[in-house]
């Protein structure tokens, strides 16, 4: 991960690092801070080079000092800062006093002052379908108030919700679904109009198209796409999966908007980021390997496809069903 890091910010097509507290067990976002040190004072590259992300909500182990989650848990639970029916799922919390520790946690691993955005992770997807939607809603209102005052206290310049499901379900699956307008909305309760809820991150790839092929959201009493909703609502999209964890490298696109593309892989990324949409500001990648490194840095040289192409491509899909540009 180390020298993946170091090839892709210097190579100037990627600029938006993604992670989060418990993967790798706090390895990621340590192995992310050794290379921003080395490119900071080495390479010289500005903190405003590169966008910086993690996530808050998961119970993180630490393997480095071989700390299980439950130490952090029950030190916690003995400063009265949160109690055991905050834990959900024996795996989530999203109380202010956790959320609280594992940003200043975040910020330590990843050797920064301030990050350029800070997600609520898989909240709706682990405490909803236990807590009800009620309740649910509650916590995730106590949490965007703590947001909002990490970003007066310059420890976040954003914050978002990174999902799985929430986003790419039908309104009728209750404590799963959830509405955008209704997020917004509750971030403008707390923080006015220049709240700080700016960006939601979702999977999207051929087979999780849910975003620009169903009219699941609701926006103003109309059904609309996820992807024009977001648009309507000014919130930045941040595309995950888009290689559904490599499951897709067996699954070939082909066709000649392709050829300039290296690999499968690379064509499955182009389609993905090309989608044609004004709310769609990164989609995301995984790599480590040189190859798969270099090999997604040439999309970097790559124009994107144009609107007809990724359409034309996508047919039977009807292009004038899936409004969302």
């Amino acid at each position: 991960m180390f020298n993946a890091l170091i090839n892709s910010l210097k190579s100037g097509s990627i600029n938006v690092i993604d992670t989060a507290i418990n993967y790798r067990y706090q390895k990621s976002e340590r192995s992310i801070g050794a290379a921003l040190q080395y490119l900071h004072n080495v390479e010289k590259i500005g903190r405003d080079e590169y966008f910086l992300c993690s996530k808050g909500g998961f119970l993180p182990e630490d393997a480095d000092q071989g700390i299980p989650s439950q130490v952090l848990v029950n030190e916690l639970i003995n400063k009265g800062k949160i109690k055991q029916d905050d834990i959900v799922g024996n795996c989530h919390c999203m109380h202010p006093n956790y959320l609280e520790e594992v940003l200043e946690k975040s910020l330590d691993n990843l050797g920064v002052e301030c990050l350029d955005l800070y997600y609520l992770h898989n909240t709706s997807e682990v405490q909803m379908p236990v807590l009800g939607e009620k309740v649910y809603w509650k916590k995730l209102q106590q949490a965007f108030e703590f947001l909002e005052r990490q970003i007066q206290l310059k420890k976040i310049k954003n914050y978002g919700i990174a999902t799985w499901l929430a986003f790419r379900s039908p309104p009728n699956e209750e404590k799963i679904h959830l509405s955008l307008e209704k997020v917004v909305q509750l971030a403008e309760k707390i923080g006015g109009k220049n709240n700080g809820f700016k960006f939601i991150q979702l999977p999207i790839n051929i087979m999780m198209a849910e975003c620009f092929s169903e009219k699941w959201q609701k926006f103003q009493n109309q059904d609309l796409q996820l992807l024009r909703v977001a648009r309507e609502l000014e919130i930045n999209v941040i595309v995950s999966s888009t290689l559904m964890g490599g499951k897709l490298f067996q699954s070939p696109l082909q066709g000649d908007i392709f050829k300039q593309c290296k690999s499968n892989a690379t064509r499955h990324l182009q389609l993905i980021r090309s989608i044609p949409s004004t709310s769609i500001c990164s989609a995301l990648v995984g790599h480590k390997s040189y190859k798969n490194v270099m090999d997604n840095l040439e999309l970097g040289k790559i124009p994107l496809l144009t609107e007809d192409e990724f359409w034309d491509y996508l047919l039977p899909l009807e292009e004038e069903d899936i409004q969302q540009k």
